[in-house]
């Protein structure tokens, strides 16, 4: 309630004017927050050591040692490229193959040396005639009308069968092939196939030379010729070749 200076009567506490003798009532006075009490000193925290295994706060852990056996990190598999191998210390290398012995290359390379060879000796002599003269190729049973065998690629004429040069041509192809895919697919497999064919080959090359040296009655003075002992040899270094590229 508010009092009026002037007259002293009792007015309510919201009214500016006295209802009395209209004098203006005084404003109230805001009262004044009570002061805060006075704050005590800070007092030092004891100190209380921490728990196991909880480093104290303000204080770093100290480094555990490294686990002897640290669990593998998974690879990272991004799109398009190979899984780099989270080895730590080995150098990334991408994948690019089969890797092969040095043997293998050396046995490839000396098959398809031994393939063109043996496909180069169906044109060369395979039988020299006396002195020299009227030598005849492995091709010249083939090819020319005076030699040339019934079926082409095998005669028995004498009891001394003979090998034409058509089938030292197609060996000679297989194996060179053969070793070409060799190279190109770094694969052991086509080496057994030519391991089979060089066999063929030397089995065909021996059986020539045999039947050549023999010979039928009347033929002393004819002898085998350059052909046949690089068809021979050539088998025999393919033979080789095969067994090496497949112990590489």
């Amino acid at each position: 309630m508010k009092y009026c200076p002037q007259c002293g009567n009792e007015n309510r506490d919201e009214a500016r004017f006295c209802v009395r003798c209209g004098n203006r009532l005084p404003e109230p006075q805001a009262e004044e927050p009570p002061a805060p009490p006075e704050s005590l000193p800070e007092q030092p925290t004891p100190y209380a050591p921490p728990a196991p295994g909880l480093p104290h706060a303000g204080v770093p852990p100290a480094a555990s040692p490294p686990h002897p056996h640290p669990a593998p990190v998974p690879p990272r598999y991004t799109y398009g490229a190979p899984a780099r191998p989270a080895t730590a210390g080995v150098p990334y290398r991408a994948d690019t193959g089969k890797k092969r012995k040095a043997a293998f290359w050396v046995g490839a390379a000396v098959l398809l040396l031994a393939g063109l060879l043996v496909l180069l000796s169906s044109f060369m002599p395979w039988i020299k005639g006396p002195f020299g003269f009227g030598s005849v190729s492995g091709m010249d049973f083939v090819t020319r009308e005076e030699t040339r065998m019934d079926n082409l690629f095998f005669d028995y004429g004498d009891g001394y069968p003979l090998f034409s040069g058509l089938t030292s041509l197609i060996l000679g192809l297989l194996v060179a092939f053969l070793a070409v895919v060799m190279l190109a697919s770094r694969s052991k497999w086509p080496a057994g196939l030519a391991l089979l064919f060089c066999v063929i080959s030397l089995g065909m090359a021996g059986t020539n030379l045999s039947s050549i040296l023999r010979g039928p009655e009347g033929a002393d003075l004819i002898s085998a010729g350059s052909g046949i002992y690089v068809f021979i040899v050539f088998s025999l270094l393919g033979l080789a070749g095969s067994i090496t590229s497949l112990a590489g």
